[in-house]
């Protein structure tokens, strides 16, 4: 398993969090205002408009966000 925090500081761009479901998976408030504690993390704060990245490249952030999730006791 990667090291979610390691794969979080590599990635070039913000990773989008959204607030609401992501695939079924609620983020509760805390847990999203933690995400967004985070330098390479940004929260949108409306339910998201179907506007995704690449399916390939959501599944793996959505794997990291739940990982990042759970291995930071959010």
């Amino acid at each position: 398993m990667i090291d979610v925090r390691e794969f979080f500081d590599s990635i070039k761009i913000p990773v989008l969090v959204f607030k609401g479901t992501i695939k079924g998976h609620l983020l509760l408030d805390d847990q999203a205002k933690k995400l967004e504690s985070h330098k390479n993390v940004q929260l949108i704060r409306q339910k998201h408009s179907g506007h995704l990245p690449e399916k390939k490249d959501h599944k793996i952030f959505i794997e990291a966000i739940k990982d990042f999730i759970s291995t930071a006791g959010y």
